[in-house]
């Protein structure tokens, strides 16, 4: 199966389709985002796509039993959900910012407080407070 983002002007994820393989290969037998685009756009009628990867999580790849894959399979940094944002300079697909003052790691193209979470044990939970700019014990 391949599966595929439709994205509106701003390159905001709406939902996440899949197809079947044979639906995404040139006469080949080849994969090509190309093939993939048309047919989703023949079928819904929508314009913007962008092809995902449903094993790949903050720049890595994960095989099925959740080991650590082939990295050269890694493709747009994470597989996207509703209210994720393609950013076309990055080729990623970037989840929505948790806070304000967080930061983009850029290489995993996740958001991440602007000081480290203190350790947690199985005691110590931590929640991020914007208003602080802190974590704090709950």
């Amino acid at each position: 199966m391949a599966h595929y983002a439709k994205l509106d002007i701003n390159g905001k994820v709406l939902s996440v389709n899949r197809i079947n393989d044979i639906d995404n290969k040139n006469e080949q037998g080849i994969e090509d985002e190309s093939i993939g685009i048309l047919f989703l756009q023949n079928i819904h009628g929508w314009a913007s796509w962008k092809k995902c990867s449903f094993n790949t999580i903050a720049g890595k790849y994960y095989n099925s039993d959740g080991s650590l894959g082939d990295q050269s399979k890694v493709f747009r940094k994470n597989y996207p959900a509703v209210g994720y944002t393609y950013d076309e300079n990055r080729d990623a697909f970037i989840p929505a910012k948790n806070y304000p003052s967080w930061i983009l790691d850029e290489e995993k193209c996740i958001w991440h407080a602007p000081i480290s979470k203190p350790s947690e044990n199985l005691e110590d939970r931590y929640m991020w407070n914007e208003t602080n700019l802190s974590w704090e014990k709950y």
